[in-house]
C-alpha cells in the first residue's frame, strides 16, 4: 500500500534545505562583493555614553521595561497593569526593574536588544495594588450536540507605580 503512494510524495528541493552561513549565499544581481570574514564577525557597539541624555533640555527621560517577557514603555510617575499576580510582592513592597532594552527622550533614545546594563539607570516602583479583573464569562458550545458549557475567569493582576527613573 505504501509503495503505490510513494511516487505521489514531492521531492525534497535542494534549495530549500538550511544553508550554513548566509554570507555563502551567491548573489546573482549584485555588482559589490560581500567579505566571508565581515560577515562573520559584525561589528560591536559599546557606546554606554549617556551625556547627551543627562544634558538634555528636555528632562522627561522614558525607558522600555522587560517583565516577564512582555515590554512596557514607562516614564516617572506612570501606573502599569502587570497581567498577573507578582507572588512575591505585597502592597507597599518596593520593586527595583533592573530588564532595561531603550531609555531616551524626546531629543535622544539608548537601545540595546539585549539589555542595557544595570549600572547606567535606576528605576524603582511600588506594588499600589493586587487585584482580579471582571468576571468574564464564555458560553462554549459542545460540537455535535445541543449542549452549551458556561465558562467563568477572573484573572488577577498587579498594579505599580513607577516611582524613580533617572541615569546614574
Amino acid at each position: 500500500m505504501m509503495q503505490r503512494f510513494a511516487s505521489l510524495r514531492a521531492p525534497v528541493s535542494k534549495l530549500l534545505t538550511p544553508r550554513p552561513a548566509f554570507a555563502s549565499i551567491p548573489r546573482l544581481f549584485s555588482t559589490s562583493t560581500i567579505s566571508q570574514q565581515a560577515a562573520a564577525e559584525p561589528e560591536a557597539k559599546t557606546v554606554t555614553d549617556l551625556t547627551p541624555l543627562k544634558l538634555s533640555p528636555s528632562a522627561s527621560l522614558y525607558a522600555t521595561i522587560k517583565v516577564h517577557g512582555r515590554q512596557f514603555l514607562v516614564t516617572e510617575g506612570d501606573i502599569i497593569n502587570l497581567p498577573y499576580n507578582v507572588k512575591e510582592a505585597d502592597i507597599g513592597d518596593k520593586l527595583h526593574l533592573n530588564d532595561v532594552v531603550t531609555i531616551g527622550n524626546r531629543d535622544f533614545t539608548y537601545h540595546q536588544s539585549e539589555g542595557i546594563s544595570q549600572d547606567l539607570y535606576k528605576i524603582s516602583c511600588t506594588v499600589i495594588e493586587k487585584t482580579k479583573k471582571q468576571l468574564s464569562k464564555r458560553i462554549i458550545k459542545q460540537k455535535r450536540t445541543r449542549e452549551y458549557r458556561r465558562a467563568f475567569n477572573k484573572s488577577p493582576y498587579t498594579v505599580v507605580r513607577v516611582n524613580e527613573l533617572k541615569l546614574n
